[in-house]
């Protein structure tokens, strides 16, 4: 067992640490896990997907201290600082995840007969946090960008763009195409608040309707956009709220009129894609730079 002390303000300092605080129980395996991280035994993504932010930041501890160390004098105050703004990030998403999930369930269990609250009241609490959380990605993977920048080693951020998030992602795609389908998901979820959320005035104003449904995962809600067919019930405040229709389904149609929709992605792979990027990306930094990650 070894004791690691962090130099990074902002984490409970002294963290004891294992081999199974990385790897996870189990028998090692000599295959690298899929997602290119280069570690070997227990797939990592696998282990990600149980971790909670302060969890992973942790495991970070030792990474971060040792890639600092190698930064020149006059940097390194502007790396902890980049360090510190992500973690801050990452836990103040924590936060909004679950407020949201939250809010998630309030949707899906309400019964009009019980509750003392207007649907149309349920409902707009989920979608004003559902886009909370969204705005909460975008300053977490912004963040991330830069303490990128000024951490990894020449060699892996030489090909990265700082000054573009959908270009930084697409870089990154290229040197860790395990995490495809994550940055697929970190993608749209920018796309989604670029355009519904944070610069609404360059859209077409939306609708937004709530619908929830029950499978093999348990309960679940989500939000629809969509513009109404023109001069149909123009003065008409809208709140439809649906059940037990899936909208990331093949086959999906609403159950109501409308010109056109959007569905975002959903917040949860959103939230489980954000922190297996970040996790994979600085295992892989720190595999690269003298393997200083504990295997």
């Amino acid at each position: 067992m070894t004791i690691a002390t962090s130099k990074i303000v902002g984490l409970d300092l002294n963290i004891q640490k294992t081999k199974n605080n990385y790897m996870g129980k189990g028998k090692l395996r000599n295959k690298d896990c899929e997602c290119g991280s280069g570690l070997k035994g227990k797939k990592c993504c696998e282990l990600i997907l149980k971790l909670s932010i302060r969890e992973i930041m942790d495991r970070h501890l030792n990474v971060y201290d040792g890639l600092v160390e190698k930064i020149k004098s006059n940097n390194k105050s502007k790396a902890i600082l980049s360090i510190q703004r992500n973690n801050e990030n990452m836990l103040t998403l924590e936060k909004k995840f679950h407020n949201l999930r939250s809010k998630e369930e309030n949707l899906y269990a309400y019964e009009p007969k019980i509750s003392k609250v207007p649907l149309k009241d349920v409902q707009a609490e989920f979608v004003e946090h559902q886009e909370v959380f969204f705005q909460g990605i975008y300053s977490t993977i912004s963040s991330f960008v830069n303490v990128i920048n000024l951490i990894a080693p020449a060699k892996f951020k030489q090909d990265l763009s700082i000054s573009s998030i959908k270009k930084f992602l697409n870089q990154l795609n290229q040197k860790l195409p395990g995490l495809s389908n994550e940055i697929k998901e970190i993608e749209k979820a920018r796309d989604f608040r670029a355009k519904y959320v944070d610069h609404i005035q360059q859209n077409p104003i939306h609708d937004w309707a709530t619908t929830s449904w029950f499978d093999e995962k348990g309960m679940h809600s989500t939000v629809i956009y969509f513009i109404r067919i023109k001069d149909k019930d123009k003065y008409n405040v809208f709140f439809p709220g649906v059940k037990n229709l899936n909208p990331y389904t093949k086959d999906f149609k609403p159950n109501f009129e409308c010109e056109e929709y959007y569905v975002p992605p959903y917040y949860r792979s959103v939230f489980v894609s954000m922190k297996k990027i970040i996790n994979t990306t600085i295992q892989k930094i720190s595999s690269e730079d003298n393997k200083i990650y504990s295997r």
